[in-house]
């Protein structure tokens, strides 16, 4: 699940093509975890950078546009959530999620982000900034909500990236209490 509400309407980007035989299939998961991932600043020190940062480019409610133009959500029904997104990052922008310990059936994670994505549908119609935060507190909030009600804890973590760009290096970093648990390098490689 992606906070998409500070995206164009419009698609800038089409999303890249791929082989549907090497996705995983939904019928093959047993559990899963309601994330919601969002732009953020690996320097942030919010709101006193606004006016001293020199990345710093105002976003429609006044924050940081950290991605050039935002998550841009596209529809997929072959992907596990039956969607996709495009990113393109400014300078200092990392894409951040908070981890919850329980986990759900994929029918019940689908139904939930269906609500997810309709909060962050209807939020991108307003032309105010500080509505379109609030849509995304309320998606925060439900799958906080979601996301603490049982321990069941899943045994990895599932992303795919695909490049059409240049080659970049993917840093993954998992923090618990402040404490870094696990930090790792990907090479993300262009296709060819």
């Amino acid at each position: 699940m992606f906070g998409f509400e500070f995206a164009p309407k419009k698609r800038v980007h089409t999303f890249p093509k791929y082989d549907e035989n090497q996705i995983v299939k939904p019928e093959t998961i047993e559990k899963i975890t309601p994330l919601v991932w969002q732009e953020h600043c690996v320097e942030c020190a919010m709101p006193a950078c606004y006016g001293t940062c020199a990345h710093y480019k105002k976003r429609i409610d006044g924050r940081c546009r950290l991605f050039k133009y935002g998550i841009e959500r596209t529809k997929n029904n072959y992907s596990i959530l039956k969607q996709n997104v495009v990113i393109d990052m400014n300078e200092w922008a990392k894409l951040e999620t908070f981890f919850f310990p329980s986990s759900y059936s994929y029918k019940k994670l689908l139904r939930i982000n269906r609500l997810v994505v309709f909060l962050g549908l209807f939020a991108q119609f307003f032309p105010v900034g500080k509505i379109r935060r609030f849509f995304y507190y309320l998606k925060e909030y439900i799958t906080r909500k979601y996301g603490n009600k049982e321990k069941s804890i899943p045994d990895f973590l599932l992303c795919e990236f695909l490049n059409d760009g240049e080659d970049y290096k993917l840093n993954l970093e998992s923090r618990a209490n402040n404490e870094i648990r696990y930090r790792t390098v990907i090479n993300v490689k262009k296709r060819v």
